[in-house]
């Protein structure tokens, strides 16, 4: 007994936090040959302490090129002097140009990794990635770490979506499904002269001074993997309420202000006739509003506006119909014959708004 107690009793296995690096943003740029990675680290002590002890340290950054992501990761373990730790990544961003160029491998790289958690944000950067987490200097949180906590909550990102690396990585191994993942940017607008009455921008256009360098507006449209197109803060509120995610979200159309105080009811149909997609959505929801009948109207048409851009320009389901559709087949086969990613682009969409007030 006493020999048990002094063998298992010891912390033989006990590592210092101090020991590790803690990598909290991860970003992908393209090179020549391969990609430049760069790393943001967090100082250990802000992911361990209640807000004392190394919580207001600064966030610093590595960059450096490799074939892939592994190898990366490898030679980041070579001159950091310490074990990179990457179970405390919270956003993973690529730059424009790799976005435009596919992410599939790269994202199968991360999700294939021991580490890395699979609800991981992704970010879509306007211009850089590595210039975006070189910009990320919190001064209204404590620590980049909070910074990017707070940031990701629905509360927060009014006119942007959250996508997950999850997310991204269901639409690779699904044909039927695409995404849109937020776009990143850094604040370079202080004109105020050009500034539209709704959020018709996306990150890095808003006129603003004053606050985080960063900001996260508006969304990339995904198809397997690529890049096909973009949409401002404005469409991405209007996506939100699609995806019944639109809790206290502030909206003005065409002159109608308002502000929806509960997560929408959104229903959806599908059938498939003569190889046209005929699709049915009915949004119900609550909000403050005087003018609720005009506000109706004009949400409806902006609706039907956004559905149309996502299958006419993009050819992208970012909504989830194919598998409603799919869920209606009886069989594979009767599925594949569908050929829903050639049929979507011609989708005719019927959209219905009720809006309640209090």
């Amino acid at each position: 007994m006493l020999f048990a107690c002094a063998v298992f009793a010891g912390c033989y296995d006990a590592q210092e936090i101090d020991s590790d690096s803690y990598v909290i943003a991860i970003g992908a740029d393209t090179a020549e040959s391969g990609y430049v990675f760069t790393f943001q680290f967090s100082n250990p002590l802000s992911i361990y302490s209640d807000g004392g002890g190394g919580e207001g340290s600064s966030a610093g950054t590595v960059t450096l090129r490799a074939e892939n992501f592994d190898t990366a990761k490898g030679l980041l373990g070579s001159f950091i002097g310490k074990n990179v730790n990457l179970s405390q990544t919270k956003v993973i961003i690529f730059s424009y140009d790799t976005a435009k160029a596919g992410v599939s491998n790269l994202v199968r790289d991360f999700l294939a990794d021991g580490e890395i958690r699979e609800n991981a944000y992704v970010l879509i950067a306007s211009d850089n990635a590595e210039k975006f987490l070189e910009e990320v200097d919190p001064i209204l949180s404590i620590s980049a770490a909070k910074y990017y906590e707070n940031l990701f909550r629905d509360e927060a990102l009014k006119f942007a979506p959250l996508t997950t690396l999850k997310t991204v990585g269901e639409t690779l191994e699904n044909p039927w499904l695409d995404c849109v993942v937020p776009l990143a940017g850094t604040a370079e607008n202080e004109d105020f002269s050009g500034a539209a009455e709704s959020v018709d921008f996306t990150a890095g256009e808003q006129p603003r001074r004053g606050g985080e360098k960063t900001e996260v507006i508006g969304m990339a449209v995904m198809k397997d993997g690529v890049l096909v197109g973009e949409l401002s803060g404005y469409y991405a509120a209007l996506f939100k309420i699609l995806d019944k995610k639109a809790k206290n979200l502030p909206l003005s159309i065409d002159g109608a202000a308002f502000r929806i105080t509960q997560n929408p009811y959104v229903s959806k149909s599908v059938s498939v006739r003569d190889g046209i997609p005929r699709i049915s959505v009915n949004v119900s929801l609550t909000a403050d509003s005087n003018n609720a009948e005009r506000a109706q109207s004009a949400l409806c048409a902006e609706l039907e506006n956004l559905l149309y851009r996502s299958a006419r320009e993009y050819n992208a389901d970012i909504f989830g119909f194919g598998n409603i559709c799919r869920r209606k087949c009886l069989t594979d086969f009767d599925w594949e014959r569908t050929n829903w990613s050639e049929v979507y682009k011609r989708a005719e969409f019927d959209v219905k708004v009720k809006i309640s007030t209090k």
